[in-house]
């Protein structure tokens, strides 16, 4: 008995240390593993255990997400070098697409040429031109993209092609080993899930865990197959390159077949080129220009032009003239219009004839090739039609100002090459085409023009170049200024700025004026201040108004006085500066209308008796007169000027030059 209770008193006093072991082994197993902190039990997601504790539920939770890493890694790793290998037979397959392209474009062209062949075929068994005339755009699309497609298959080396896919084939194969032995891995971690998922039926965690597994198994077989497909697909694509390629071949050979079927159509032999079977078709549904060709020696065929397609061909050489001494072609132009021909470039759309122009071509020395145009063949071109060209006579204008080469020559016209000391004028007779004419130059002369104002000038004078001289001088000034003025200096402005003496070389004619001044100079104006005239005054010498210029006249005006530019009346007498005069005018009277009209019509009437058409046009001519205006109201006299006296030689209150008798009275008006 008492040794019962000791052994119960040992097992109680063991018990404590027993389930702390316990409870600290079932806690470090989850620590141990990474994964969760033994104090959170719910990191896992789940509110219950089941029939499990919560360190079993935890330790089960923890090795099922083990599992599942993986699972992962294993699958990241067999997708890794699925991708690796399909895309090595991807380029393995676009390695050959060149080959595959060439083969459904010939198919295509087979297709066209055949429903080509049988349209045309129907079209011309029952001469139905407009519609082949429609067929003519795709028979040129079908030639040029046969033409295209069959060169580039020509070039296509099919042999690299072959030798770069099967590189590619062996790159993708190594990469399809790895795939295969990263699945194999997948399915062993995939089994290991299966089977610990078992084991926690009642933990819906772990059950979560697996469904993850599930799908990317799923997954990797969708991988697997696919890829298995494409391997197939790239691997018999290699296998039957050889194969396709003589399909390829057949394929454009029996293009070529049909092509040459559609030219035996139109009675062109077996073979024949494609360009000569479009222009059969177009020779027998284009239509056709006609290009003519006029006025020529000898006949030049007409060139039948398809229409919107061939160009005009220029006439290689040009036509020559049966007179050697005669005109030259020069150009082609349409004919009856003046328009020079040059679309010789460009597909003809209607009808044209060309009309040869002939005509002459004289080179010009130093310029340029000028064209006389003839009117056939046998024209003739005359050295004064030359002379007188426009265009000439401009550069002949050109080259008399332009002497800096030669100061002491100018030039006088045009000479041949052939006589280059005569010039060419009226009487010279006729030029042959392709003469060669040069500037003709002489000894200048120089002609010096003498302008006296108000005098009478010296004669010219005729000087010819001689740089060494005599040169022109100066000839006296003359004597006989009138209106009051003397004559001071010659001037080559007619201002006087600039004064000539002469004794230098002349480069042209000059005009010298004689430069005329006086003491006090008077301006003559009309009444709306333009000048009418100028005169001279000498100081203390009295100035007459018969040395004025005539005021211009006026119809219905008459002439009254000449006013200073105060207003006051100027009448002559002593001049003590220069002066402005004004002409004053009025309407004339009725009586000064009727004596101005009766003064001409007195010389035409022979008899007393006026004519019954004189009077009426009298009595109008009175009645208008009689109701227009009156004669004008003089003008009031104006104050003096500013400075309050009035000029040396005029009263300040007349204005004009009045002496006083002695004893200071002034005579009477």
């Amino acid at each position: 008995m008492n040794e019962e209770r000791t052994d119960v008193r040992r097992v109680r006093r063991a018990l404590p240390g027993a389930a702390l072991a316990a409870v600290l082994l079932l806690c470090s197993a989850p620590a141990r593993a990474g994964l969760l902190s033994p104090d959170d039990p719910r990191e896992c997601g789940c509110t219950k255990h089941g029939n499990y504790t919560w360190a079993e539920h935890l330790t089960l939770w923890s090795n099922m997400v083990s599992i599942v890493r993986n699972v992962n890694e294993s699958y990241t790793a067999a997708s890794t070098a699925a991708r690796a290998a399909e895309a090595e037979w991807i380029k393995a397959e676009n390695a050959l697409e060149p080959v595959a392209s060439a083969e459904r474009a010939a198919d295509r062209l087979n297709e066209t040429a055949r429903e080509l062949q049988n349209n045309c075929s129907a079209y011309i068994a029952r001469d139905d031109n407009d519609a082949l005339k429609n067929l003519v755009p795709q028979f040129e699309a079908l030639f040029g993209e046969y033409g295209a497609q069959k060169r580039a298959w020509d070039g296509l080396r099919v042999d690299a092609l072959s030798s770069a896919a099967g590189r590619d084939a062996l790159s993708e194969e190594r990469n399809r080993k790895k795939f295969d032995e990263e699945k194999r891995r997948f399915n062993d971690w995939y089994k290991k899930a299966d089977d610990f998922r078992f084991q926690a039926v009642s933990l819906p965690c772990v059950q979560a865990e697996w469904v993850k597994v599930k799908d990317l198994k799923d997954e990797l077989e969708r991988t697997d197959s696919s890829f298995s497909r494409g391997r197939d697909d790239a691997r018999e694509r290699r296998e039957g390159l050889d194969r396709q390629q003589k399909k390829v071949a057949a394929a454009f050979a029996d293009v070529a077949t049909k092509i040459s079927g559609i030219g035996r159509e139109f009675g062109l032999p077996p073979n024949s080129a494609t360009n000569a079977i479009l222009d059969a078709i177009l020779d027998r549904t284009v239509e056709r220009v006609a290009v003519e060709f006029l006025n020529v020696p000898n006949r030049i065929p007409t060139q039948n032009l398809k229409k919107g397609i061939e160009k005009p061909v220029r006439p290689v050489p040009d036509p020559a003239s049966p007179a050697s001494d005669g005109p030259g072609f020069l150009y082609w132009r349409v004919h009856d219009t003046d328009k020079r021909f040059e679309d010789w470039d460009k597909p003809a759309t209607e009808p044209v004839r060309l009309e040869a122009v002939w005509g002459f071509r004289i080179d010009v020395d130093g310029f340029k090739t000028l064209e006389f145009p003839a009117y056939d063949w046998n024209d003739t071109l005359s050295a004064s039609t030359v002379v007188s060209n426009p265009e000439l006579r401009e550069f002949g204008d050109r080259l008399k100002k332009d002497r800096a080469d030669d100061p002491g020559r100018i030039f006088d016209g045009w000479a041949t090459t052939a006589a280059p000391d005569v010039v060419l004028s009226a009487r010279s007779g006729f030029l042959r085409n392709r003469t060669t004419i040069t500037p003709h130059r002489s000894v200048a002369t120089f002609r010096v023009t003498f302008v006296v104002p108000g005098g009478t000038p010296p004669p010219p004078v005729v000087w010819t170049y001689n740089a060494d001289g005599p040169f022109p001088v100066a000839p006296p000034l003359p004597q006989d200024a009138a209106n009051g003025f003397h004559y001071v200096r010659w001037s080559t402005a007619p201002d006087g700025s600039v004064e000539w003496t002469g004794g230098t070389a002349l480069t042209g004619d000059l005009t010298v004026y004689a430069v005329r001044e006086a003491d006090y100079r008077i301006v003559f104006h009309d009444e709306d201040g333009s000048p009418i005239g100028e005169a001279g005054a000498k100081k203390g010498a009295a100035f007459s108004l018969l040395d004025s210029p005539k005021p211009p006249e006026k119809p219905g005006r008459t002439f009254v006085e000449w006013r200073l530019r105060d207003g006051r009346t100027f009448d002559g007498g002593d001049v003590a500066n220069d002066l402005e005069l004004y002409a004053e005018y009025r309407d004339e009277t009725p009586e000064e209308a009727i004596e101005r009209y009766m003064e001409p019509l007195s010389s035409r009437v022979k008899f007393p008796v006026l004519a019954a058409a004189d009077v009426a046009l009298l009595v109008l001519l009175v009645a208008l007169l009689s109701t227009g205006r009156g004669p004008r109201k003089p003008k009031p006299k104006k104050a003096e000027d500013a400075s309050g006296a009035a000029p040396e030689g005029e009263t300040a209150e007349t204005g004009s030059a009045e002496t006083k008798p002695e004893g200071g009275e002034t005579p009477a008006a």
